[in-house]
């Protein structure tokens, strides 16, 4: 049984990107990562301050580490739940390429759940590790992944949108190069 966030697959799959439906669970992760979002900005914004108090040149340096914060912040929401498209073969040849890069790039990956149109895994980490959910989705000739960062409890992890779209844009390479029988 799949725990985490149910998805509306046809809408995913149409705008590529995940769509989830409207839970309680889905609102309070929202909540946790705009408030985590806005408490880290604050605190470093009261840090600089008092770091650079006394120098000839605090409103640079805050104006700068604040605007690269703000970029990873809007990037990382960005990104977070992009898919990566993939073109294959049918559905069922692609499923099969995408299991088998998926459990050769990942350890202690265990299958979540799978559908006609949706394959979910989670990779466990090793010691203190973030936890991976990867998403695959099919429609017809095409696939599309997902990886989001998970923290305790399973909810989403900020600021690692950007990382785990790249991680998906180099599965997609792999899947790109994989010898379809």
């Amino acid at each position: 049984m799949d725990l985490f966030h149910p998805l509306n697959i046809e809408k995913s799959v149409r705008k590529r990107r995940l769509i989830y439906k409207l839970t309680f669970k889905l609102v309070l992760d929202y909540m946790g990562y705009f408030f985590i979002g806005i408490l880290l900005y604050g605190v470093c914004f009261i840090l600089a301050h008092v770091l650079f108090e006394h120098t000839n040149v605090p409103s640079l340096i805050i104006k700068l580490f604040n605007g690269l914060l703000t970029i990873w912040i809007i990037a990382d929401v960005l990104f977070y739940s992009l898919t990566v498209k993939l073109t294959g073969r049918d559905k069922g040849r692609n499923k099969k390429a995408l299991n088998d890069i998926l459990n050769a790039k990942y350890k202690r990956l265990t299958r979540l759940s799978a559908t006609n149109d949706m394959m979910r895994y989670k990779q466990e980490p090793k010691i203190g590790g973030s936890i991976y959910l990867i998403t695959c989705l099919f429609d017809n000739d095409e696939a599309f992944i997902n990886i989001t960062s998970l923290g305790k409890g399973s909810g989403f992890l900020p600021f690692n949108g950007l990382f785990n779209y790249l991680q998906s844009r180099r599965i997609a390479k792999t899947f790109s190069n994989y010898k379809f029988d």
